[in-house]
């Protein structure tokens, strides 16, 4: 399988260098990596600059494909947090270079960090969740130049509510729109499967929403680990693959000069 969802020391919350990842994927028996290093414009945590130079990391990419020849696909994403008021910059920044992948992501939410624990206190569950789920839509209306929209549900991670799920059937009307607006759009989502590291039991999002995405006939779905460091590349792809076989999906998917390659499972 592809790993679509990969960071390097590129990205400003990861040490690992590039050729750890790739090492650790040829152990794996990964086919493929896609670096996807966080950019992000006016990140409210000033600890991270999210931030990174494309042509310095393209050149290392390229010299690491031709080290690796033959036993690994190494491709060249990016992760970009969207915040409305930056739209018209990222727009700019996701065309200012040849990437293979684009992944959309909210990481923010009324320029506040929802990766803080600290975010959560004193807020309502379904208030919040649905809020979340209105920037996504918002993303994917306003925002056209990307590929994959990236771990929806991302804040189940990091949330000190009681109950940490975000289920289909919670919040059906604005899961629909978000799922029906991506495949009019001919883009896709991604199977993320940090969810087992964060203890959620599956992958982000949920596998109900995966079922849902297929029922809607859904077809480009990427599989990322989302690692920032190697031990975790390719982590709980065998059971994430033998769970979306069961709800019914045939090819996952990666992107290679931003056009999708599907390939069977």
């Amino acid at each position: 399988m592809f790993d679509c969802h990969v960071h390097s020391n590129y990205s400003d919350d990861s040490k690992t260098k590039a050729i750890d990842h790739c090492n650790q994927a040829i152990k794996n028996n990964i086919l493929g990596i896609t670096f996807t290093d966080h950019y992000e414009i006016d990140y409210p945590n000033p600890k991270y600059k999210y931030e990174f130079d494309f042509n310095k990391r393209s050149q290392e990419l390229n010299l690491l494909q031709k080290d690796f020849n033959k036993n690994l696909k190494i491709l060249q994403g990016i992760e970009i947090g969207i915040q409305k008021h930056v739209i018209d910059d990222l727009t700019k920044i996701s065309k200012s270079f040849d990437f293979d992948f684009i992944l959309a992501s909210i990481h923010c939410l009324d320029r506040q960090d929802i990766g803080n624990p600290n975010y959560y206190t004193g807020k309502d569950k379904k208030e919040f969740l649905t809020k979340y789920l209105q920037e996504i839509y918002y993303s994917a209306v306003n925002f056209s130049n990307f590929d994959v929209i990236a771990h929806i549900g991302y804040p189940r991670r990091y949330c000190n509510f009681t109950d940490n799920s975000m289920n289909y059937k919670d919040y059906t009307d604005l899961i629909d729109m978000i799922l029906n607006k991506i495949i009019d759009l001919g883009k896709g989502i991604e199977a993320n499967t940090s969810g087992y590291r964060y203890s959620l039991n599956g992958t982000i999002p949920s596998y109900d929403i995966l079922e849902r995405y297929h029922e809607l006939k859904g077809e480009v779905l990427t599989i990322g680990s989302d690692a920032h460091t190697e031990n975790n590349l390719g982590s709980f792809f065998e059971i994430t693959k033998n769970n979306l076989k069961k709800i019914g999906f045939k090819y996952l998917t990666y992107f290679e000069k931003r056009k999708p390659v599907f390939y069977k499972i």
